[in-house]
């Protein structure tokens, strides 16, 4: 499918990716919270193809806190040179080991026994889709922080 790039709300694709996973997110003791600073321009981007970048990322973090609970926090911010929208997403789940760190992108990755992947393959596709950038920061036990990078939309 062709991903259909228009200037979007950043934040109204983080809320309909949160309301998916609010249910899990209370059962399993998340507490989500977002900081959305001032004046976030609009990003260039397709709401639906944007929206399982998030929804893969909130489900994975969500996941990894599923035995103590924690918290899903969410940043959207202008980067510094105002040129792109980024998303921090952390949690304070189980954390990536070093030496899978360079692996997640990869497809069929996964650290869960069922094997199904973390669905990053993906995300990191519809991001290059984008013109954006995925990164990644992990301390095992503590949590892990995604850095989603997409280019604003000219006004």
């Amino acid at each position: 499918a062709k991903a259909n790039l228009q200037p979007t709300d950043a934040r109204k694709v983080i809320d309909a990716s949160l309301r998916l996973i609010e249910p899990e997110a209370a059962e399993k003791q998340v507490i989500i919270g977002v900081v959305e600073h001032e004046n976030v321009p609009q990003i260039m981007a397709d709401a639906e193809f944007l929206r399982s970048v998030f929804n893969n990322l909130f489900i994975n973090a969500v996941q990894s806190m599923e035995k103590s609970g924690g918290h899903l926090n969410i940043k959207i911010l202008p980067s510094d040179d105002g040129s792109f929208v980024n998303f921090e997403i952390a949690d304070t789940g189980n954390g990536i080991a070093d030496e899978n760190l360079s692996k997640i992108f990869e497809p069929y990755f996964s650290t869960k026994e069922t094997g199904t992947g973390l669905g990053l393959a993906i995300v990191q596709k519809i991001v290059d889709i984008h013109h954006g950038t995925i990164e990644v920061e992990s301390v095992e036990g503590e949590g892990t922080k995604f850095t989603v990078k997409l280019p604003r939309a000219n006004e």
